[in-house]
């Protein structure tokens, strides 16, 4: 977000009030500065514990840090001297189980009381339980897959046009979300401001894919290339915007087949793909990941997940001139219509030039047992206890 280039100073006028003086126009930054790593810290825990901070956080929240476990669990207990009150919870744990299926078996057993990211089917297995509800809503989030853009391969944007036309994006969402979800046309979630729904999706359509890959002459030059395959990285776990990395790459890899592309599927350990697909690995020529946004400003995904002239660590690295002066024009506008029209243009040009396909934006549906009270979901996916209690 270039805060070392946007901020001049920042300044305490008094015990409520704090000043911040801007280098530039920067009309996302009051978003921006909702969003987590701007929390308020105790200034006297940092000095005191330097690096060990991160491990030992002191706040201003409801909850009070107690311990964490790594790969295990974090406890929370109740903050008495809270500003809006203490919380109904004396304390909060928080737990890790990757596996989707144990996670959902934990809830059925008792052992937790909120599953997050549950497996699609068991959503269904959980609306029969007389022990449990669901809470749910639409997610602020895209799920996507994209391109190595480093890669000649992948310059023509017809190459681009045609991989659309070729997956079947409503049958992943029927098939892998089971419903819940929706396709999606545009990075932005149609909940969003600044959507523009004048955009008219491609549709499924492997006839159009495979007269693209021949104007494009793609055989010939993935020969050149010397390879015979593409390679797909699909996500190793699921994620808010994709229930399934794997199950979604065999699904492309089946409609890609169809128009004549081998695909090669490709996962690693989360923390091993995300470091190599920073990396834009050249051996990776397609990758799944998706977002869910921060802030509920439309810079944070237009800007964040295309824009490659800002900044090396934007994951699809799409260098388009045009788009990146848009983005540079919507965040120093001065008012919210101009940068509306803006981000519609943006719109337009990503579907124009297909940096990346848009497949799905999920519903977030969460199980959780009866006797949790005033449970929210956040657009963001923060988790809020301050006014949750357990009826007993």
């Amino acid at each position: 977000m270039e805060m070392d280039k946007i901020v001049g100073s920042i300044e305490a006028v008094d015990d409520f009030t704090v000043v911040f003086k801007l280098l530039r126009p920067e009309a996302p930054f009051i978003a921006n500065m909702g969003m987590d790593f701007a929390a308020i810290v105790s200034p006297t825990a940092v000095l005191k514990l330097g690096p060990d901070f991160k491990s030992n956080p002191v706040g201003t929240g409801p909850f009070k840090f107690v311990k964490w476990i790594k790969d295990d669990r974090i406890i929370l207990q109740a903050n008495p001297d809270y500003w809006d009150g203490r919380p109904y919870l004396d304390q909060a744990i928080f737990r890790t189980i990757p596996d989707n299926s144990v996670r959902f078996l934990e809830l059925k057993t008792g052992n937790i009381d909120i599953c997050q990211f549950p497996n699609p089917e068991d959503i269904e297995l959980a609306s029969k339980d007389p022990k449990l509800k669901l809470v749910s809503q639409p997610g602020m989030n895209i799920g996507y897959v994209s391109f190595n853009h480093t890669k000649p391969l992948w310059q023509d944007k017809r190459v681009r046009q045609a991989i659309a036309y070729a997956i079947n994006k409503k049958a992943i969402v029927d098939n892998i979300y089971y419903g819940l979800g929706q396709v999606a046309k545009n990075t932005i979630p149609p909940t969003m401001w600044g959507y523009n729904d004048d955009i008219q999706d491609y549709p499924y359509d492997p006839e159009k894919a495979k007269k693209l890959l021949e104007e494009a002459k793609f055989f010939e030059k993935l020969k050149e290339a010397g390879q015979t395959k593409i390679t797909l990285w699909s996500m190793p776990v699921p994620r808010p915007y994709n229930p399934n990395g794997m199950k979604v790459g065999e699904a492309i890899q089946a409609d890609l087949k169809k128009v004549g592309i081998d695909v090669e599927l490709v996962t690693f350990e989360w923390g091993t793909y995300l470091k190599k697909q920073r990396e834009q690995d050249p051996s990776m020529d397609l990758f799944q990941l998706g977002w869910t946004g921060d802030n509920g400003d439309p810079d944070n995904f237009l800007a964040v997940l295309l824009d490659g002239y800002a900044d090396p660590n934007v994951r699809t690295q799409w260098k388009n001139q045009e788009y990146h002066d848009i983005i540079v024009k919507a965040k120093q506008a001065s008012s919210k219509e101009e940068r509306i029209k803006l981000y519609r243009r943006a719109q337009e040009l990503i579907h124009e030039e297909v940096p990346l396909i848009n497949l799905a934006h999920s519903m977030v549906v969460w199980p959780m047992k009866k006797s949790v009270m005033n449970f929210k979901l956040h657009p963001t996916a923060s988790i809020r206890l301050h006014k949750v209690w357990i009826e007993s």
